[in-house]
């Protein structure tokens, strides 16, 4: 999981539902690549509904000198207000209904960065948790302060080269202030060479924290 760019939105997905099958509540979670491989998984720190942007700051000031140039982003949500034009899977019922909202940021390539972002319904067949395709909702992701936050970071250029010794001081500095605010960081064996070259141990970089055990 988590292997290919092409591929990670259906990965986030699966990544949700399985937390969901399995007792949990999904988490916000940002995976980066480079232009083809992955450069980490970051189960981003507890926030305020609008601290978003600040823990996407955080870690991305350790992601884009480690080569990170397209970032996928999921936050759950849940919606219990929705317009009556709302897709059916959202006013079916009363009940507040689980959301998953999927963001790409993609600044490989000519032109701006590109932009996505869409808001997925979640619902319990009887069996297991499903989303539910046919009723994703678009989301303006040029009008949207989250997605064009992402495209300010990836344009900008980093400030630091991991190859240098003193910079690379500063990632791994900005590294342990991630870990110390509780983001979980897991960083692909480029991306940590890079950052401690022949020290730092990565065991299974591709595989994510296992999930604390949920409360009562």
């Amino acid at each position: 999981m988590f292997e290919r760019w092409d591929e990670v939105e259906l990965d986030l997905q699966v990544e949700a539902t399985l937390a969901l099958d399995e007792g949990y509540a999904p988490e916000p979670l940002l995976v980066a690549f480079d232009e083809q491989e992955p450069v980490a998984i970051v189960r981003l720190r507890p926030f305020e509904p609008d601290g978003v942007l600040q823990a996407l700051v955080e870690v991305l000031a350790l992601l884009l000198p480690l080569g990170a140039r397209r970032i996928a982003l999921t936050l759950p949500g849940v919606a219990r207000d929705v317009p009556d034009e709302a897709p059916s899977a959202l006013t079916a019922s009363g009940t507040p209904t689980a959301l998953l909202v999927l963001a790409t940021a993609d600044a490989l390539g000519q032109g701006p960065t590109r932009l996505r972002a869409r808001v997925l319904p979640l619902a319990h067949d009887g069996d297991c948790w499903q989303w539910q395709e046919h009723d994703a909702v678009d989301v303006d992701a040029d009008e949207w302060d989250i997605t064009s936050a992402l495209a300010v970071l990836l344009e900008a250029p980093a400030p630091l080269e991991a190859e240098a010794a003193q910079d690379r001081t500063q990632l791994q500095a900005q590294l342990g202030r991630c870990l110390l605010l509780g983001h979980l960081v897991t960083l692909a064996p480029p991306a940590a060479d890079r950052l401690e070259p022949g020290r730092l141990a990565v065991v299974d970089p591709l595989s994510l924290p296992p999930l604390s055990s949920p409360e009562g």
